[in-house]
């Protein structure tokens, strides 16, 4: 009897016990079989159990551990921010959102989003500490505005005098725009950018990036921002609600 069609059905077998428990069965078949078969196929049929034993322990292992990162990275936000400004952030105004698809497919900053909340306000979308966009309701669905996108507005601190300005997008750039900043404010190339919470859309102290460039106009200055991460490839995001 051909070996390959003999495993072929000893997987097929080895299957079906592990869902109905047919083991005693399948070796009393086997004792019909030739010994130097029978003692081939036993080591297969044990080594293909183990296989699928070890497959469904890790797929729910790997279940209870991606509940548990979700859980472990809203604490994270909220303990970091806590740290940063004596404000108490619980887990639960953290939620996880997933992303659905590209709204357009050339517009790379507008995404669906699997969550929609039950008002019209802005939402702050954060990944890994920093501020990446807003989420907001659009006829029953939620649409992520991401940063760069010109729906993405938000207030920022620059520097360590926490000079305030607001977050645009600088078209065909990875770059952000900080606008409307008072012309005697001391900022200079390097300063940290994070959000200033006075919007309630972020709270204070999430981070967006860092001036690269100063640009003075009549009436204000303008800095240019490099975003500390790319958040073009990322499935997921956490929106903050905050308790107002």
């Amino acid at each position: 009897m051909n070996k390959t069609f003999l495993f072929f059905i000893l997987v097929v077998i080895s299957i079906t016990t592990y869902t109905l428990k047919l083991d005693q069965s399948v070796f009393r078949v086997l004792n019909n079989i030739n010994n130097s078969f029978k003692s081939y196929f036993i080591d297969r049929f044990v080594y293909i159990q183990n296989e699928i034993d070890l497959y469904i322990f890790q797929k729910e292992t790997i279940a209870k551990l991606k509940i548990k990162n979700d859980q472990l990275e809203k604490q994270n936000i909220a303990l970091k921010k806590q740290s940063n400004n004596n404000i108490v952030y619980d887990a639960s105004q953290f939620i996880k959102v997933d992303v659905l698809s590209y709204v357009t497919f050339n517009q790379y900053t507008k995404l669906w989003i699997n969550y929609t909340p039950k008002d019209d306000k802005l939402y702050g979308l954060i990944y890994d500490n920093n501020a990446v966009g807003v989420l907001q309701k659009k006829d029953d669905k939620s649409i992520a505005y991401l940063n760069g996108d010109e729906k993405c507005n938000y207030t920022v601190f620059i520097g360590e005098n926490k000079v305030p300005a607001i977050i645009h997008p600088i078209k065909n750039s990875k770059n952000l725009l900080a606008k409307y900043i008072p012309l005697w404010s001391n900022i200079k190339v390097g300063d940290k950018v994070i959000t200033s919470g006075l919007d309630k859309i972020f709270f204070e102290g999430l981070n967006v990036g860092e001036v690269v460039k100063i640009n003075k106009q009549p009436d204000s200055l303008q800095a240019i921002v490099k975003p500390n991460i790319n958040i073009l490839n990322k499935k997921y995001f956490f929106i903050y609600k905050p308790n107002i």
